[in-house]
């Protein structure tokens, strides 16, 4: 495994996934799911990508691209299918 992959973050491998591709964000109390709705190659300077009003709720990802190089970025757009309570074990 080259460092890069090691120690790249939480993103390194987006590259894997597929439009439809599910994926859960758990934050405070709730369980977010998300489904991939578009995957885009940019230039590292194409900043609206991040700040396009969306009428639904999403979430917005990128890493690198190709993995490991800086050249370009990889954008992942996501629609939010459901958000669950997590149950209060305590």
């Amino acid at each position: 495994v080259k460092d890069i992959e090691r120690n790249a973050g939480w993103f390194t491998r987006l590259d894997e996934l597929s439009v439809g591709d599910e994926f859960t964000i758990i934050y405070g109390h709730k369980i977010y799911i998300y489904s991939i709705a578009s995957i885009d190659i940019v230039d590292p300077r194409a900043t609206g990508v991040y700040t396009a009003y969306a009428p639904i709720q999403m979430v917005t990802m990128q890493t690198c691209h190709p993995r490991g190089e800086i050249e370009e970025r990889l954008i992942l757009k996501a629609v939010l299918l459901k958000t669950e309570d997590i149950a209060n074990n305590s």
